[in-house]
């Protein structure tokens, strides 16, 4: 026994000298191990890159510190980095396509009416993401606070904002503990946080022993079917529009069979009103009242919508019922529901929109910033 005992220690003696002597362990590098991303380090990117990364978000590069800020928040109508039905998430195979683009989004497009109509020290910023609800949107805001954005601007196609309980299960308790820590630096803030996170309980929220599934992770879109005509086409034609990069337009629209354009025929008697008491719409008040705190604005906007835009009970019903509640809460609002947007060329489905058509809210939403002298 004895004789193992010693054994052993010699080895480790021996396999001690050899480290020392010959591979001078010492010597070497071991940063590694312990390594942390630093601002140099990290890969900044234009599309969403999850909720866990969210610092790998471009709007985080130092190249862009000097900008004043637009944040854009919202879901697949304002994410909208794919100009057809082909971008949006799917159970086949995913892979990111060259066909997609985040110049093709609502946020890129305010970027060009800025640098076009003389405001290049202004850069807008899309954090909006495909499914994403209220309650992560509002996560992504208190992410956002220590660059204290000047705008950040909401788009929804309505009642999307509230659905699922307004997303509640995408974030974790943890995330949850970093939302109350944030919301109590304020009277107000907590006030507003408290009634909120009580109504998501409420509807189904239990952070108790709860993993969330972190549903919004990092934008991967699908490539069309090289092997059917509409991916022939698009394969034909991205070599083209890389070529041409100074345009960057999109690829042809995939046609989305089922949409059948016609007005619609019979209005509705009343308007419906999903959020009760705007209990849920809570969400926007908390980002209204922390942009306050540091001087910055909020603006809320409904997207277009082709079957209620000839609606007349409809688009009064959503303009009163919003646009009081911003008028309260000291929020900029415009229903751009109603937007004549073409079937097709602008929008593919009724609900989402190509390249054209995200062109046409970003200068309706431009117009907007500027008739009430948000752009200072």
């Amino acid at each position: 026994m004895r004789f193992t005992s010693a054994r052993i220690h010699l080895s480790s003696i021996c396999i001690a000298c050899f480290l020392v002597f010959f591979v001078r362990i010492q010597d070497r590098k071991w940063d590694w191990l312990t390594h942390v991303q630093t601002p140099q380090s990290v890969v900044f990117t234009p599309y969403f890159p999850g909720l866990n990364l969210l610092g790998h978000h471009e709007i985080f590069s130092e190249t862009n510190k000097k900008f004043k800020k637009i944040v854009f928040l919202g879901a697949s109508a304002v994410h909208s980095v794919g100009c057809d039905s082909t971008w949006l998430p799917s159970t086949q195979a995913i892979r990111q396509p060259s066909n997609v683009h985040h110049s093709c989004s609502v946020p890129a497009q305010l970027n060009f009416e800025l640098a076009s109509n003389g405001f290049p020290n202004w850069r807008v910023f899309n954090l909006a993401k495909a499914g994403g609800r209220l309650v992560p949107m509002v996560y992504v805001h208190a992410k956002l606070l220590e660059l204290k954005p000047d705008i950040v601007i909401y788009g929804d196609n309505y009642p999307y904002y509230m659905e699922t309980n307004a997303g509640a299960d995408n974030l974790t308790p943890k995330d949850y503990a970093f939302l109350k820590r944030i919301y109590s630096q304020s009277y107000d803030t907590k006030k507003t946080w408290e009634t909120w996170y009580e109504h998501l309980q409420t509807n189904g929220l239990h952070t108790e022993g709860y993993r969330s599934p972190r549903s919004l992770g990092k934008d991967f879109m699908r490539l069309q079917d090289p092997g059917s005509f509409s991916g022939a086409i698009a394969y034909a034609l991205i070599s083209k529009r890389k070529s041409n990069t100074e345009l960057n337009e999109p690829l042809p629209i995939r046609l989305t069979t089922f949409r059948q354009w016609k007005p619609v025929e019979k209005p509705q008697t009343e308007f419906f009103q999903f959020d009760t008491e705007l209990k849920y719409a809570q969400g926007f008040k908390l980002i209204a009242q922390t942009q306050k705190m540091h001087g910055g604005l909020f603006f809320l906007y409904h997207s277009p919508q082709y079957d209620h835009r000839d609606d007349p009970v409809y688009l009064a019903g959503l303009k009163k019922i919003y646009g009081d509640f911003a008028l309260k809460n000291a929020i900029g609002y415009s229903s751009l529901v109603d937007l004549p947007l073409t079937p097709i060329s602008q929008t593919y489905d009724g609900h989402h929109q190509t390249i054209d058509g995200n062109r046409q809210i970003a200068k309706a939403l431009f117009k907007q910033l500027l008739d009430r002298g948000m752009l200072q």
